[in-house]
């Protein structure tokens, strides 16, 4: 999966990230380091661009903790891509990958996750409600397409 967001000149604008099964979320080796000069980079950008007490300003607003529903909303757009990159991939090897096979490896994989780094509802480590939960959220991004 390619996340796209906006960079500087330095940059030539918009850049691609790639994302890794797990380890954008949490924990990859190096990710953490990753992030913090990438928010430097960030903050010294805007300090540049309309001062400091604007990027502090920017920086502070963006340091407060998410609500519970910006966490499901997060929680839900990850569960997403997951999906379409298994999916991706599963097409482009010509194999039989369905929601259930998604369901299973995801249940699987929060069961070796501590809580806070598990994805789908709750952080199940139930194949059944993993699918459940999937399945309604392919219904409602259908339902929204349309």
């Amino acid at each position: 999966m390619i996340a796209m967001y906006g960079g500087d000149d330095r940059h030539g604008g918009w850049r691609k990230l790639p994302r890794e099964r797990f380890g954008y979320m949490k924990g990859a080796p190096g990710e953490l380091e990753a992030a913090r000069a990438e928010a430097d980079d960030l903050f010294w950008t805007i300090v540049v661009r309309i001062g400091m007490p604007e990027a502090k300003e920017i920086f502070g607003a963006l340091a407060k903790p998410l609500s519970k529903e910006q966490q499901r909303a997060v929680q839900n757009s990850l569960l997403l891509d997951l999906y379409n990159s298994f999916a991706h991939t599963a097409q482009r090897h010509h194999a039989a990958w369905s929601v259930q096979k998604m369901a299973d490896w995801i249940a699987k994989a929060n069961s070796l996750l501590p809580m806070e780094a598990r994805i789908g509802p709750r952080g199940s480590t139930s194949p059944a409600t993993v699918d459940k939960h999937l399945r309604r959220l392919l219904a409602k991004r259908r339902k929204v397409i349309r």
